[in-house]
């Protein structure tokens, strides 16, 4: 798929896509959605009388996100506000957050001042940028560039192989080359066949997150067994790391390969879905991301069928 264009059964607030629809639901029920919207407000007004607005941002903007959901587009566009307000009295910039408040309340060239502005703008932060806006042409060009050199990249490297050639054919398609996608789509599986089975000395942690990433590469493939297979033992071993390997699991989130994962991850997930709150367990980010995983790969072997009918 390219860079996706505003779908009529989308709702948006004034520019930012969310998609409330069957993904949303099929994720979260209204008590959770409620339920964290609760929590959240709890845990800001906490950090307002601590006057740590750093950390008030957060959580602001995770109460515009959940009002999002709850399709409340007048109160998300209030929080969005005061989410800005908290910023400007922070010690930090949290320029991702000031651009998302910005567009979602229509300040479109304001937002993209936020970006032109930062001293080291990524290739990555302007095709979202250029996305959000609506300038898809633009961001086709950025992703077009992203994906040459990431292919470079992956076609010269020696470690993470499979996830490079991956990383490399999802900017394919987001730049609208569906050829080169479905290339180092089938480089990807052709070198994890080869590779074989995985390191024993891999933690719970690092199996499912290879897990997780090969599950996602057979489902662009269109092997949907091997991808729910995968899938599953990815969610074993999330299971065994936060229960049986925790100490481990909190040394490599903070300090090993999720520096790596954490954007290959982002870039199959659909930007408009939130799947982690800060008030919430690191674990429940995980189960939600594995359960979309799951749910989409059982759409993209029944395009017709309805999310909902396939939880």
């Amino acid at each position: 798929m390219a860079v996706r264009k505003i779908q009529a059964n989308q709702h948006v607030l004034e520019g930012d896509v969310v998609e409330y629809s069957e993904i949303v639901e099929a994720l979260f029920t209204k008590r959770e959605l409620k339920r964290l919207l609760q929590k959240s407000c709890s845990e800001l007004q906490q950090e307002l009388e601590r006057k740590d607005f750093s950390i008030a941002t957060f959580y602001s903007f995770d109460i515009v996100r959940l009002y999002q959901f709850l399709g409340e587009p007048e109160k998300a566009q209030s929080q969005c506000e005061k989410t800005l307000e908290y910023i400007e009295q922070s010690k930090h910039q949290w320029r991702e957050i000031r651009r998302k408040c910005l567009i979602a309340l229509g300040r479109k060239e304001e937002a993209r001042e936020v970006v032109l502005n930062d001293p080291y703008p990524t290739k990555n932060l302007l095709a979202h940028l250029y996305e959000e806006l609506g300038d898809y042409d633009l961001a086709q060009d950025f992703y077009t560039e992203l994906a040459t050199g990431q292919s470079r990249e992956a076609d010269e490297s020696t470690y993470f192989r499979p996830q490079l050639f991956q990383y490399a054919s999802d900017f394919w398609e987001k730049a609208g080359n569906m050829k080169e996608a479905r290339t180092y789509n089938q480089k990807a599986v052709e070198v994890w066949e080869r590779i074989g089975p995985e390191k024993e000395s891999l933690r719970p942690i690092e199996r499912a997150w290879l897990h997780e990433e090969v599950g996602y590469i057979y489902q662009k493939a269109g092997n949907f067994e091997a991808a729910m297979d995968y899938y599953r033992k990815a969610w074993v071993y999330y299971k065994e790391a936060y229960t049986e390997d925790l100490e481990a699991t909190v040394d490599h989130l903070f300090d090993g390969d999720w520096d790596f994962y954490a954007p290959w991850f982002l870039e199959q997930i659909p930007h408009d879905i939130v799947f982690e709150f800060r008030c919430e367990h690191p674990m429940r980010y995980d189960q939600r991301r594995m359960r979309y995983r799951k749910l989409s790969t059982r759409k993209s072997e029944d395009p017709d069928g309805s999310w909902d009918s396939l939880s």
